[in-house]
C-alpha cells in the first residue's frame, strides 16, 4: 500500500484533516494533529487542481492527500502549503512547503 511520510525540517508542525478538498466552502475540519517527522499514513487518494491555473501566486497550487489516521479517521490534508518565507512584491507567498513525501 502506498503511504505518505511526514517530511523533516519543513517548518510545518501540525495540520488539519478536512472532510472534502473540492468544496472549501462546505468542507469541515475533522481533526488537527501533530506532524512528527517520518510518521507514515496510508495514502488513499490524491486530488489536484488545474495544472494550467491562471493563479499568480503559490496559493493557486492545489494538492490534497486523502489519508487515514491511526484511529481510523479518514480525511484530506494539504500536500503543498504556501510559505511566507519568500513573498512577491504584492505580499503574497512565492514559495511552497511540502510537508509530506510519497513513500
Amino acid at each position: 500500500q502506498t503511504e505518505i511520510t511526514v517530511a523533516a525540517g519543513t517548518g510545518v508542525y501540525s495540520t488539519e484533516l478536512w472532510s472534502d478538498p473540492d468544496e472549501p466552502e462546505e468542507a469541515a475540519p475533522l481533526a488537527r494533529f501533530a506532524l512528527i517527522p517520518e510518521s507514515r499514513y496510508p495514502l488513499l487518494s490524491v486530488a489536484t487542481g488545474d495544472e494550467a491555473t491562471a493563479g499568480t501566486s503559490t496559493t493557486a497550487y492545489r494538492v490534497w492527500y486523502e489519508i487515514e489516521l491511526s484511529d481510523g479517521l479518514r480525511g484530506w490534508v494539504k500536500g503543498v502549503v504556501p510559505s511566507n518565507a519568500a513573498v512577491g512584491e504584492d505580499g503574497r507567498p512565492s514559495s511552497l512547503l511540502l510537508p509530506f513525501l510519497i513513500a
